[in-house]
Formats: structure tokens, C-alpha cells, sequence
């Protein structure tokens, strides 16, 4: 015969064999369950059956003399495919089972019935099952008493588990049975010191009956008389209260019940118990109440302790997102809502650089003091969660109007205080966004979170260490920014991105000297889209690294095109991004690429923005231009004269080309500043040694007064417009024959 399979066999296999139940000796607990089960349920066979890999193993049977058979003739391998008890009346009736050998020989079953073990979801180890030598049907009363029969066998089971989990950790397999005996001797000590005790009531006499393991819970000696009155009187309120209920009501009804709660021993020790009741009928008349006593006070406070880690943030012990949001929850539900409910969404600035510098031991000791800090200065006016590596997230209820802003103030200060770490000093600052509810109206929780979390991106884009409170715009903002980004992506995917080429020349004779490479988006209408349309793209720190490591690749390959065509295109300058710049193995990659290519260095350059300079990781973004230098790669500044501190990057930096911004060139026309600050840049290009080249040139008059001024290189639409490669291609040969013509 086969026998079915359930979906999670391999981890329920697994977990079956870290019970490490498997082939123990016969328990008193678990032989007293059958027996137990056999009597009420009036059958001749009883088992707790538990599925292995190849054969179903009895920890407790009655009424058939085995220890196991193989798996293909257990009934309860169909039993753990379920959920649901298995109930077959009729063997000989069923097409799973008329052909089994034991309902055609001994012990010739006809009838099953078998609830499943479930200790944890849907992980099924095996079964309570009663079985009969003749047909039979299975009332709804049987069944309930199997059902709680066989909570009894899983209470049993997890009991052994936490008995081998405590005494048995780490032991190989070959110490297994000894281990097994030695737990099974641990197993009834356990009870016998009030882990689990038995006891049962007679209704007629109201005699109450009890296991040793029961005087072992209570600490009294045993033998010692005992009422149920006086039982009663060890449970605190509200549990006494609360029994004294469910009891009368349960007695009322004739039916089980099931209790957890506290209880104080006759010494005073206070326990959590769990009582698990049945009740015996002979026919309507409520004959006895029977039932397990489990100490399950270690269970408790390992629960609290479990929900306590699951709310709370390891590091800084404030609360964590999970409880941020139940919050938050709890919040958008209440009946009576707060005036104002503000959330501040509140992220570390300049953070990242300590955990580079310092190691995330000095990262860990700046999030501890500033929990710290934020808790006291404070108090119970916030729930304080840190809800990310250097996040941290703010929820303030008001009754009498907005939140005020020296709070805000308060949280700044607390950020900005210096911290001394190991003769360290570091001093951090905070972007906070901001977001609220007013006059006690509903709200839903993610919409808050993320109205925070757009005020907190505002905040950080313009400038950080400062705040900003949600407005609906950011909201508009943020949908044309997916859509740019989302546009970026497909763009990417599709490969409609393009490089497009300005030509770049030299002022003295007007000769092609290289190309400036441009990134443009080709729309599905066959329209050229330019950076200023997906510029939120480019500064989208995944997106804009894909980018700059496309028009990277696409340049090489266009420069080594070219030379295999023989065009003389001269120089290809590329613009790098601030990612690509920050990631500490770029300069090498790039060079290694050329080399794979086998693209001489003279034949490419870069140009970087002095803002990149400025930016965080600006060691990893010198040490890459310094490699690149050391290549041979020249390195172009690009818009020259907008940034900061340009000068000490000039002295500083591996910087061969200037590029002057045509902010500055576009005003020539006009005289005045622009006038001085062209001449004074392109003088100190000169002095320098340094190339410069104009950027946006498109008169003549402004060509005329940069020659003059000894710049010697510019680019613009006075020289061209940024074409495709098949249009600069054209352009570079056709000019190369009005050259040959001209010296003809």
C-alpha cells in the first residue's frame, strides 16, 4: 500500500525528530491518557501514535501488543494530512483501507477515528486515535471528549519538549536512548515537583481526588484533606472570582472548561497555572469531573519576556516600528481621539559617517545616548521608537492644540549635544518631518507614516538638520517623482536610453578637439527627452548608479567603434556620479575596463561636480580621482565657480580641465560681472596649467571675447547641438573632407 504525503512532510519530519520522542520508554502520563481514552470512549483500542519517516511508533497503546508498524498501513498517516479528525466507520468500506492488512487479518480493525497533534501550525507529528474490531458511528459528544483528550496528549508532548530542550541541548544521536531514559526519570521528578498533576472530582460525594504531582503544585504533604472551597480560596482576585464562575458554569452545562491564571501554593509561592477539565456522563447524569493541573509559570514569563524583545529595540531598549505602529493603531481606532495627534518621523544626520569611520561600536554608542536623550528630555509626553539603522520615529498627543515648537527644539538639542566615545568627539544633527491630525479626527496609520515620511525627504533635501511639516503638495511631489522614477526604470529596461555627443573644439581654429557625452531618454513617441525631465532619477542613489555605469559602458564601446571605423572623434568626457564616485572599487573597475577594451586613457575623460567633493565619503570620492589620475584619465571640474570652496579644490584635488559654467558664459553679452569673473577664471586656468573649457557658447561676440582672453577650448550650440552617434559620426567625416578639400 502507499500512504499520502503531507506538503511540510520535511519540516515536520524535523521537528518530530527534535522532540526526540521517538522509541522512549513507555511514559505513566502517556499510558494513563490512553487508558483514559479507551475507558470513556468505550473501544478496545487506544494509541498516541506518532508518524516517522517510514513506520508509525506507539508512545502509549492499549489493546494491541506493538510498538510500531510500517507507515504505509498506518491509518494515522492519513490523520496528519489534515487539520480535521479522521473518522472511518467502515473499513472494509473505505477504498484507503479494505485492502490493509490489519482490517483483512489481526487485529482485523473496522473502525478509526484519530485527531491530529498539532504542536505548532500546521506541523502534524501525529495522532490520539481509538479503533474498534466492528463498524461503528462516532457521536458529537465522543468526538469532543477525543478533541480534549488529545489537548491533554500535545500539553503532554510539549512537556516532554520543554523537559529535553532544558536537559538535553546539544547531544549527538548516538546518545539518545540513554539520554531519553535519563529525561523520562526528569520527566516524573518534573511532576512530582508540581509541574503537572492529575485530579478529578466525584460530583455525588464531591470528593476531591488527586496525583501526587498535584500536592507537589500546592507544597502540601500529601495525603492532606482537601475541598474545593478551600482550593478555591488559594486564587487571588479576579482569578478566584473568575473560577468560582466558569466552574458553576461549566457544571450548569455539564460540558469542560479550561483555565489559566494565577494560584498561591499553601507556602505562598505565587504560580500561573493551566487547568484543563473533562467531565464523565452516564447518560445525562454528570457523574465526574476529571482533569491536568500544569505549572506553566516559566512558560509566562518566557512569553513576556518574548513580547517584550518584539516590541522593543535591542539596542536602544526604546519601542520598535512593530510597536510604533500598534500605536498608531490603537490611535486611529480610539473611540475619544486626542485633540492632536503629531508623528515625527526623525532621521540621524552625518550618522554614517562615524559607523565608517569609527566601526558600528562607536554607531551603536551615539544611538544609545541619543535614545538616552530623547527619553529624558521628553518624558511621558512621546513614545519614542527607533524604527531603523539611524531612524527614529516620534508620536506626541496633544488635548489643547498643536504640538509646540520648543519640543521640536528640545529634540534638536538633544541630537546636537557633542558625545565623547573613547576619547572621541562626535556631533550629529537630525532632519525630522513632521505630520499631524487635529480637532480628534480619524485617520488611517500608513497614510500619517508616509505623509512623515515625505516631510522627513523634504527636510533632507533641502539641506538636513532642519524640519518641515507635511503639506498636501509633497504628496503631488512625490507621485510625479515615482512616475520619473518609475519611467527611469522602464527606460532602462527597454534600452531607450541613449548617449548623445556635443562636439567640443578648440577657439584657435575652430578644429573638433573631442565630445562631451550626454544622457538622453528616448520617449516612446520617438521624442528625445534630456536630463531635466528625469532628473529625480539621477539623483536617486540606485538608479542614478545604474545610469552612470550605463553611459560608462556606452561611451567605451562608442570610443572603441569609432576607432575601429577610423573616425577621428578625438576625446569622449563623461560624467560621473556621486555613487558611482562613493563606491570605493570604481576607479579600478573603470580602468580595468578600458583595459578590456583595449581603449588607450587619453581617449576618455571625466568630469565630476565640485558638489561631489563635498559630499559625504569625500575620502573614497578623492582616493577614486587619484587612481583614475594615476591612469592617466583626465579629470575635468565641471561648473566651475557655482559651488563652495572651489579654490581648495583646485590646490587639493587631481583636477586637469576647468569647465566654466555658462551661467557665467550666457552673461558676456551683457558686460558686467560676468565679464570679470570669466576673465579672472580662465587667468587663473592659465596660471595653473590647466585647460579650460567654455561651456555654452552660442554667439559669436561670446566666442570672439574668449579667444581673446587665451580660453582655449569651449563647447555649445554655437558649435553644436548634442547629436546621436550616427549624427556625430556624419558630422566628424564631413568636416575631415572640408579639411582634405581645403588643403587640396
Amino acid at each position: 500500500m502507499t500512504f499520502p504525503i503531507p506538503s511540510n512532510e520535511a519540516t515536520r519530519l524535523a521537528a518530530l525528530q527534535e522532540l526526540q520522542i521517538l522509541d522512549t520508554v513507555s511514559t505513566r502520563d502517556f499510558n494513563s491518557l490512553v487508558r483514559l481514552a479507551r475507558d470513556l470512549l468505550q473501544v478496545p483500542i487506544c494509541a498516541i501514535s506518532l508518524v516517522d519517516q517510514h513506520r508509525q511508533w506507539f508512545k502509549a497503546i492499549e489493546g494491541l501488543d506493538c510498538k510500531e508498524t510500517s507507515r504505509d498501513i498506518a491509518f494515522c498517516a492519513h490523520t496528519i494530512c489534515a487539520a480535521v479528525p479522521l473518522i472511518v466507520h467502515d473499513a472494509m468500506k473505505d477504498d484507503r483501507f479494505r485492502g490493509n492488512v490489519l482490517v483483512r487479518d489481526s487485529p482485523k480493525i473496522r473502525f478509526y477515528a484519530g485527531i491530529p497533534l498539532q504542536l505548532s501550525d500546521g506541523i502534524r507529528l501525529g495522532s490520539l486515535c481509538v479503533m474498534d474490531t466492528k463498524p461503528r458511528t462516532m457521536t458529537k459528544m465522543e468526538l469532543e471528549r477525543l478533541q480534549h483528550l488529545s489537548e491533554m496528549a500535545i500539553a503532554l508532548l510539549r512537556n516532554h519538549a520543554r523537559s529535553i530542550q532544558t536537559s538535553q541541548q546539544a547531544k549527538i544521536i548516538e546518545e539518545q536512548e540513554q539520554r531519553l531514559l535519563k529525561n523520562n526519570k526528569l520527566l516524573e521528578s518534573a511532576c512530582e515537583l508540581g509541574k503537572l498533576g492529575a485530579w478529578e472530582r466525584d460530583i455525588a460525594t464531591g470528593q476531591l481526588s488527586w496525583s501526587e504531582g498535584m500536592f507537589s503544585l500546592h507544597e502540601m504533604s500529601e495525603g492532606t484533606e482537601r475541598h474545593v472551597a478551600e482550593h478555591l480560596n488559594l486564587y487571588p482576585e479576579p482569578e478566584r472570582t473568575r473560577l468560582t464562575a466558569l466552574m458553576a458554569a461549566a457544571d450548569r452545562a455539564k460540558r469542560p472548561f479550561r483555565f489559566e491564571g494565577r494560584m498561591s501554593t499553601t507556602k505562598g509561592k505565587l504560580r500561573c497555572v493551566r487547568l484543563v477539565s473533562e467531565v464523565e456522563l452516564d447518560g445525562d447524569r454528570f457523574v465526574r469531573r476529571y482533569g491536568l493541573m500544569q505549572d506553566v509559570t516559566e512558560e509566562k514569563a518566557l512569553l513576556e519576556r518574548v513580547k517584550h524583545l518584539a516590541n522593543s529595540d535591542e539596542l536602544t531598549g526604546l519601542a520598535n516600528r512593530r510597536a510604533l505602529r500598534r500605536r498608531l493603531d490603537e490611535l486611529s481606532k480610539s473611540i475619544e481621539m486626542p485633540a492632536e495627534i503629531t508623528l515625527l518621523a526623525l532621521d540621524l544626520d552625518g550618522f554614517k559617517e562615524i559607523n565608517d569611520t569609527h566601526g558600528h561600536a562607536a554607531g551603536d554608542a551615539c544611538l544609545r545616548r541619543i535614545a538616552r536623550r530623547l527619553r529624558t528630555a521628553l518624558g511621558s509626553e512621546f513614545l519614542v521608537a527607533r524604527t531603523g539603522g539611524d531612524e527614529f520615529a516620534l508620536i506626541w498627543t496633544g488635548t489643547e492644540g498643536p504640538m509646540p515648537d520648543h519640543l521640536i527644539e528640545k529634540i534638536f538639542d538633544a541630537v546636537r549635544a557633542p558625545i565623547k566615545w573613547h576619547g572621541h568627539g562626535f556631533q550629529l544633527s537630525c532632519s525630522i518631518g513632521a505630520a499631524a491630525r487635529q480637532d480628534g479626527c480619524h485617520f488611517v496609520a500608513d497614510d500619517l507614516l508616509h505623509e512623515a515620511d515625505l516631510a522627513l525627504y523634504e527636510a533632507k533635501r533641502e539641506g538636513k538638520n532642519c524640519w518641515r511639516l507635511f503639506r498636501t503638495e509633497l504628496k503631488a511631489a512625490t507621485i510625479e517623482r515615482n512616475a520619473v522614477l518609475k519611467s527611469a526604470r522602464e527606460g532602462l529596461s527597454r534600452k531607450r536610453f541613449r548617449l548623445f555627443f556635443q562636439p567640443k573644439v578648440l577657439l584657435a581654429n575652430g578644429a573638433h578637439s573631442g565630445f562631451e557625452a550626454l544622457l538622453r531618454l528616448i520617449a516612446e513617441d520617438g521624442s528625445v527627452v534630456t536630463p531635466g525631465s528625469f532628473s529625480a532619477a539621477l539623483e536617486d542613489a540606485s538608479l542614478s548608479n545604474a545610469l552612470g555605469d550605463f553611459v560608462m559602458e556606452a561611451a567605451f564601446q562608442q570610443a572603441r567603434a569609432w576607432i575601429r571605423a577610423g573616425v577621428p572623434f578625438g576625446n569622449i568626457a563623461i560624467n560621473l556620479s556621486a555613487s558611482q564616485l562613493r563606491s570605493p572599487r570604481f576607479a579600478q573597475q573603470f580602468l580595468d575596463r578600458l583595459a578590456a577594451l583595449e581603449l588607450p586613457s587619453r581617449l576618455v575623460s571625466v568630469e565630476v561636480t565640485e558638489g561631489i567633493f563635498l559630499s559625504s565619503q569625500a575620502d573614497v570620492v578623492t582616493a577614486n580621482c587619484h587612481a583614475l589620475k594615476e591612469g592617466n584619465v583626465s579629470i575635468a571640474f565641471d561648473d566651475f565657480g557655482t559651488g563652495y570652496a572651489s579654490l581648495t579644490h583646485l590646490r587639493d584635488f587631481p583636477v586637469d580641465t576647468i569647465k566654466i559654467d555658462r551661467s557665467f558664459v550666457g552673461g558676456l553679452d551683457k558686460g558686467g560681472n560676468s565679464l570679470a569673473i570669466v576673465n579672472a577664471i580662465v587667468g587663473l586656468g592659465n596660471n595653473l596649467g590647466l585647460d579650460v573649457v567654455a561651456e555654452g557658447v552660442e554667439t559669436q561676440g561670446q566666442q570672439e571675447f574668449l579667444s581673446a582672453i587665451g580660453c582655449r577650448f569651449a563647447q555649445g550650440y554655437l558649435f553644436g547641438r548634442p547629436v546621436s552617434a550616427e549624427d556625430a559620426e556624419r558630422m566628424l567625416l564631413l568636416r575631415s573632407q572640408e579639411t582634405a578639400h581645403k588643403a587640396a
